[in-house]
């Protein structure tokens, strides 16, 4: 009896803590680690008739500067010619570790890129955002 009293003033003790989504990430399906945010322009106007409907998406985002080479390595190869398109997602992870909502972006390659010692941003023009269908399906559990 006593080790349950124990145990139950320990529960009430402890900060109560309340599960927080969070929004994760993936270029290429490698998860980025250290996003700070994440903002995505439309360019221009949608084009009309043959092609696709839509307009170009500029996507700016910033993450902590933790010496992550990978950002800038993509950027010189499109600058010396070497076409590298990538597809990214953004995935909002529910408080249960769920998989709540993703957006996927096709085409993508970085336009700019800079760096402090503090944060590094990158812009990144995509060609096409698609966002899967939110029917009735159960999330995944992430690992």
């Amino acid at each position: 009896m006593t080790a349950a009293i124990a145990l139950l003033a320990l529960t009430l003790a402890a900060p109560l803590q309340i599960a927080r989504s969070r929004q994760v990430l993936e270029i290429d399906s490698v998860e980025q680690a250290d996003l700070l945010s994440f903002k995505e322009l439309r360019l221009g106007k949608p084009q009309l008739g043959v092609g696709s409907p839509s307009a170009p998406i500029q996507l700016v985002i910033t993450r902590k500067n933790a010496s992550h080479a990978d950002w800038k390595s993509w950027r010189k190869s499109v600058v010396a010619k070497k076409s590298e398109q990538k597809s990214l997602s953004l995935v909002t992870i529910n408080g249960d570790q769920t998989e709540g909502a993703r957006v996927n972006y096709f085409h993508c390659l970085p336009t700019d890129y800079s760096a402090t010692p503090k944060v590094e941003t990158v812009s990144i023009s995509c060609e096409t955002k698609k966002v899967p269908n939110e029917g009735p399906r159960k999330p995944s559990k992430l690992k």
